[in-house]
């Protein structure tokens, strides 16, 4: 049931800051979700065990925090490109993922994991 409800607070946090791109709305989203209940409790599996991002995602979304993040992640072709570049793919394993890469790209002679943090910071 959390497509619907995703998608109406993706489309309220469009119409309310029109500018912002669907990186910056996904961005919003994720990085305001509560990891906890409503009794401020972790967020738990069937089982009773603690989720975990592949049991629950970003969390439960956060209604009106979205509306205001504070940060905002801004990602685009170039920067997921430079993500799989820095995990050690190469330039046609990287090209069969992704349609858009030209065929006479190539990665950075600088690439390694330890610049993957600096994903988002120019």
């Amino acid at each position: 049931m959390s497509c619907p409800h995703v998608s109406g607070l993706a489309a309220a946090l469009k119409s309310w800051h029109p500018k912002w791109s669907p990186s910056a709305i996904r961005s919003a989203i994720m990085t305001t979700a509560f990891q906890t209940n409503n009794l401020h409790s972790p967020i738990k599996t069937d089982d009773g065990a603690v989720a975990t991002p592949y049991d629950i995602g970003a969390g439960e979304i956060n209604l009106l925090g979205s509306f205001r993040p504070g940060l905002v992640y801004k990602t685009s072709t170039t920067d997921y490109v430079q993500f799989l570049c820095n995990m050690g793919y190469s330039a046609s394993r990287i090209r069969a993922i992704a349609s858009t890469v030209p065929n006479n790209f190539s990665c950075p002679r600088d690439s390694c994991p330890d610049l993957i943090s600096n994903m988002n910071y120019d």
